[in-house]
């Protein structure tokens, strides 16, 4: 596995990963403060990492992480608490 290409990757996936249900993508790019063109970039490369799950109802898109994204999002939590609290 490479590494996220940036850090709005990481972010994306800390906050799908504290979500209990599906968010569609304008939420999730609103809260993490990123603009639709590198959201869909991001977006596209956790689902290719097999991280995260991309259903179409209708117009919008849901995402959901996957066992595999929930699992490294719960490691990146912590290595930000580390990271923070030095």
């Amino acid at each position: 596995m490479k590494l996220f290409r940036s850090t709005k990757s990481t972010e994306l996936l800390i906050k799908l990963g504290g979500q209990l249900q599906n968010k569609n993508m304008s939420q999730v790019l609103r809260e993490c403060d990123c603009i639709y063109s590198h959201g869909i970039r991001s977006f596209n490369e956790l689902e290719e990492e097999g991280l995260l799950f991309i259903e179409k109802q209708g117009r919008e898109k849901l995402f959901t992480l996957t066992e595999k994204g929930r699992e490294v999002a719960e490691h990146l939590v912590k290595i930000k608490l580390v990271m923070k609290n030095g």
